[in-house]
């Protein structure tokens, strides 16, 4: 099993997604660990590489930012 950023453009990894989406739904880092069968650690982890890859200081900013992107390609 292979760990880490697989070989793609996107600009987060599957697992981050993951978590974004559940960020999006209101989970909090215990929440979205419960649900992903990760620590609460881990989840920390995700949520600050989330940041620093989106540029976003905090969780409402990274969901507006998928919110925001999501708009703007159902528009072209």
């Amino acid at each position: 099993m292979s760990r880490g950023r697989p070989p793609t453009k996107d600009i987060l990894t599957p697992r981050e997604w993951e978590v974004l989406a559940l960020v999006r739904e209101g989970s909090t880092n215990i929440q979205i660990a419960e649900r992903l069968g990760i620590s609460e650690h881990a989840a920390k982890f995700h949520m600050a590489m989330i940041f620093k890859r989106l540029k976003v200081h905090n969780r409402r900013e990274a969901a507006l930012w998928v919110a925001d992107r999501f708009v703007a390609s159902n528009h072209h």
